[in-house]
Parts: C-alpha cells; structure tokens; sequence
C-alpha cells in the first residue's frame, strides 16, 4: 500500500489529485499540506511513503522541504526503521539502501523491480542526476526572477 501526501500550494491541485487518486486500491491519501512547513510536519506525522511535492510554493519552498524531509529520513534511517532490503511483498517495492528515490521511481517505471542492469542503471542515473541539476538551476532562476520583481 502506498502511503501518500500530497502537497502543493493551490487547493484546487490539491483536490485534484485527491480526486483522481482516492479510489486506487494501492493507495491510500495520508495527508495534504500547503507548504513546505506544513509538509514536513505531515512527513512526521503520517510517515508517507510518497511525497507528491510541488517545488514553488510560499513559506519554504519544495527544494527546501526536501531538503528537511532528508533529515527526518535520515533520522529513521539511524534508527534502524529504513534499513530493510530490497523485496517485493504484494505488489509493494523497497527502494534499495543509496538509491534516491527519484531514480528508483525511473528505473521501476523502465525496466521493473530490480535487478537491473547494470548498463540501464547507469543510463537512469545519468538522466535523473541532469534532471535534477535542471530542476535547481529553473528554480534558482525562478527566484532571482522573484527578487528582482520584488525590488
């Protein structure tokens, strides 16, 4: 079962997504939240196992709230509660300890649960790792725009 939070600063997105995800059997909607504040106090509160995160959004923004939903993550981690191995128990999939999230999610989506190729796996990584470096720069360029809107 997926465990989800849907977060993003438009309700109307919010309830949305709501809508069209509430009637899957493999998922179950945790919570919402509105910021990245209020997203990280879901994390630690619902314990998601998806985060559907908008990145541009008022008080802390996405990057932000991943950054502070890392270390609730990384707190569990040190407690021993993410260290289980890789399986696929009723259709539900562990993402393998070192592998972000994000690129999990891509080679799943490619190629199915693991093992995978090693070939594959590197392609994947690739991608993601330049997605995710386009993804800072569109957001570092959406703040400076915002600055200088806001002078």
């Amino acid at each position: 079962m997926i465990r989800l939070l849907i977060v993003d600063d438009h309700k109307v997105v919010r309830q949305g997504l709501r809508f069209l995800l509430q009637h899957e059997l493999d998922i179950e909607i945790v919570g919402e939240a509105a910021d990245g504040e209020q997203a990280v106090a879901a994390v630690r509160q619902h314990v998601p196992t998806v985060v559907l995160l908008d990145l541009l959004m008022p008080k802390m923004d996405g990057l932000a709230a991943l950054r502070a939903i890392k270390e609730i993550l990384l707190e569990c981690k040190k407690a021993g509660l993410l260290d289980a191995p890789v399986r696929q128990t009723s259709g539900t999939l562990t993402v393998p300890k070192g592998v972000p999230v994000g690129l999990f999610a891509r080679l799943v989506r490619m190629a199915g649960p693991p093992p995978w190729d090693d070939d594959l796996y590197d392609q994947c990584k690739a991608e993601y790792e330049s997605d995710s470096d386009n993804i800072e720069r569109l957001l570092e360029k959406e703040k400076a725009r915002q600055n200088e809107k806001a002078k």
